[in-house]
């Protein structure tokens, strides 16, 4: 927690030494030590001692730094190491290494803050009891409710109750009790989310498949997950130049966002402060150049520093629109889902390109209107369909990991899915205004 106990509450967690906390790693993301604080030896927000944090450090991290394997993709675990002991009479709690499977059957106890009805979150430490359920049961559940199969890997157990006992924010980062030991830590639950893109075919983004995509996200602590914070997505065509839309910059100043590099995970990778950004026709203006179109959605950002060795930017294709008609092509980034959430791991989707008649008639066959396109957008379809969501834009539309378009939108509006089209920004009408930003600013 931070200074004022029910609004800056942030995470629970649980003493395992005398000087180390246990938690979640998304409950210290995007967080400074120095402005968080660690309350113990109370079960209310108002009362209890509070300790400064020395440091912390989440899973993935320590691995590196140990030179340890990897296992799993998703490691929401973190240990904070506090500025002094704890007094005497607080306890810390035993750790019991029990494997998820060795857990089936068994009742197990939450203790944490977390919202209540009402959206607020209690002062008084809350308890509640489940039941361990095995992770074929787990993948059962989450089917039924989302119309697909979500594996479980082994370092998550899954718990339910009846009547239903469901972790809140606040929880997030407390201990799964088995009598009084800790064999868990709550963390929030990504798997059941919707897809993205809205679609049948959308797919997670394996490690490394677009090292160069980047997330666009709001230098905020207000939320605990990473998700909530991300914007829109970019990718590097340069180890310091961002290209994404300019609608993704507007009414933003440079300090309120970040941009996450060299993870699909938004919960994971490194942060950059950004130098400054450019759009199209700022660049155009000074110049002296003037515009062929007055809409010109693009802008590329300039990081603080360079971005590591490991990756290797983007290519911006110099290739007309026409040459890429009917051709396989992908785009990616973190889309809301049908919840209206965006995903935690970044997705893709392979989408067709259509010629200029060909999507103007699909356009009209849906609204009943003509809809002239000029040489600035390339459209895509696909059967069934994948649409763009917000939190996609500014994401590049790829041919062979060669970038052709900038994520936009979906045409028409307020219509069936299958009928709507992809619109992206062609980078053929601004491949100088890319090679000069990169090579002169």
């Amino acid at each position: 927690m931070r200074s004022e106990p029910l609004n800056d509450h942030i995470c629970t967690a649980a003493l395992v030494t005398n000087t180390h906390v246990l938690s979640a790693a998304q409950c210290i993301e995007n967080r400074l030590k120095d402005e968080t604080v660690v309350l113990a030896g109370t079960n209310h927000l108002f009362f209890g001692r509070l300790y400064s944090i020395s440091w912390w450090i989440n899973y993935n991290s320590w691995a590196q730094f140990m030179n340890k394997r990897i296992e799993f993709e998703d490691n929401d675990i973190s240990i904070i190491k506090l500025t002094r002991d704890v007094d005497e009479d607080i306890t810390p709690g035993p750790i019991l290494y029990l494997a998820g499977k060795d857990l089936y059957g068994f009742d197990v106890h939450f203790a944490g803050w977390g919202e209540t009805n009402n959206h607020q979150v209690s002062s008084y430490m809350l308890t509640a009891s489940a039941s361990v359920i095995t992770s074929s049961e787990c993948e059962h559940r989450i089917a039924m409710l989302e119309g697909g199969i979500t594996p479980i890997p082994n370092n998550l157990i899954c718990t339910s109750g009846d009547p239903f006992v469901l972790l809140q924010r606040g929880d997030f980062g407390g201990p799964l009790l088995l009598m009084g030991s800790i064999v868990g830590v709550g963390v929030q639950c990504v798997l059941a989310n919707g897809n993205p893109m809205i679609g049948q075919n959308v797919e997670k983004v394996k490690t490394n498949e677009f090292p160069f995509v980047v997330s666009l996200m709001r230098n905020s602590t207000a939320d605990i997950t990473a998700e909530r914070n991300h914007i829109c997505t970019g990718a590097l065509i340069s180890p310091r130049d961002v290209l994404t839309a300019e609608h993704c910059l507007k009414g933003e100043k440079r300090t309120d966002i970040l941009v996450l590099v060299d993870s699909i995970d938004l919960r994971s990778g490194r942060k950059h402060q950004i130098n400054w950004w450019i759009t199209y026709k700022t660049w155009a203006k000074q110049r002296h150049m003037s515009l062929e179109y007055s809409e010109n959605d693009i802008a590329i950002i300039r990081l603080n520093e360079a971005v590591t060795h490991r990756i290797t930017p983007a290519t911006v294709s110099t290739l007309s629109n026409s040459d890429f008609v009917g051709y396989d092509v992908v785009v990616t980034g973190w889309g809301q889902s049908n919840d209206g959430f965006n995903p935690r791991y970044m997705e893709k989707i392979d989408v067709k390109v259509l010629s200029k008649t060909n999507c103007e008639n699909k356009i009209q066959m849906a609204s009943g209107k003509l809809v002239p396109l000029d040489s600035r957008f390339i459209c895509t379809s696909v059967t069934p369909f994948g649409l763009l969501q917000p939190g996609d834009s500014g994401g590049p539309l790829l041919y062979r990991k060669t970038i052709i378009g900038i994520n936009r939108s979906t045409c028409p509006k307020n219509v069936d899915n299958n009928y709507q089209v992809n619109l992206h920004l062609s980078v053929k009408s601004y491949t100088t205004f890319c090679t000069d930003v990169k090579t002169n600013s």
